[in-house]
């Protein structure tokens, strides 16, 4: 072989592994530094916990029997105990498996166990951000007042916004109070909440910042 052809061959190896270097180091990077593996279990007919607040990159066992699956289903499908799978949704076969949250979207994923959603059997993943709240930029349509607030906090929302589900977490992250908002201006009591700020999320993703004075 020509010495000229040898020295582009080697050339062209090294540029290949050169490649394959990067996309190694980019990969490693890419992959959550401290992730999370969370474990549900059934109880009877229920998931426990019914309720899950996941860091993106976590990964979800699920511990099942063998007549239970987790089926991702729509948020008005799990209101109905429905069973009708949500598109691109996620679906843990019967007998559980693992659940990778990396692919899935921030904000609130509703799932039943498609043998027993009529009797109630299902469970939430709020997956957020690896900061524990999903940031947004402060959403103008949404207003909560008086802010701060010593007992009463009033929420007005958009028509877009009806219906959809909310939560109240504070500084470490920790759900304090959740529900749906069943209408466009509705009150709030936060007696009981410890002085400091707190988060008011949509489907999981943060709106509006409130601090609560005692």
């Amino acid at each position: 072989m020509h010495p000229i052809v040898i020295i582009i061959l080697i050339f062209k190896s090294k540029i290949m592994k050169s490649k394959i270097l990067l996309v190694a180091i980019a990969i490693i990077y890419s992959l959550p530094m401290n992730a999370t593996v969370w474990t549900v279990v059934t109880s009877g007919l229920t998931y426990s916990p019914a309720t899950i607040t996941v860091s993106a990159g976590d990964t979800i066992d699920f511990v099942l029997s063998g007549n239970h699956d987790a089926r991702e289903v729509s948020q008005s499908t799990y209101n109905m105990n429905g069973s009708t799978a949500l598109s691109g949704g996620f679906q843990v076969p019967f007998g559980g498996g693992d659940l990778l949250t990396a692919g899935m979207s921030l904000g609130m994923h509703y799932y039943v166990c498609s043998n027993h959603n009529t009797a109630g059997m299902k469970g939430t993943i709020n997956v957020q951000s690896a900061t524990g709240i999903n940031e947004n930029s402060p959403n103008t349509t949404l207003l909560l007042f008086p802010n701060p607030t010593t007992d009463i906090i009033t929420v007005k929302a958009s028509q877009f916004q009806k219906n959809a589900a909310y939560s109240i977490c504070d500084q470490n992250g920790k759900t304090v109070l959740n529900g749906v908002m069943d209408a466009e201006t509705f009150t709030l009591d936060v007696n009981n909440f410890a002085a400091g700020l707190y988060f008011f999320l949509v489907d999981g993703i943060k709106q509006q910042t409130f601090n609560v004075v005692k």
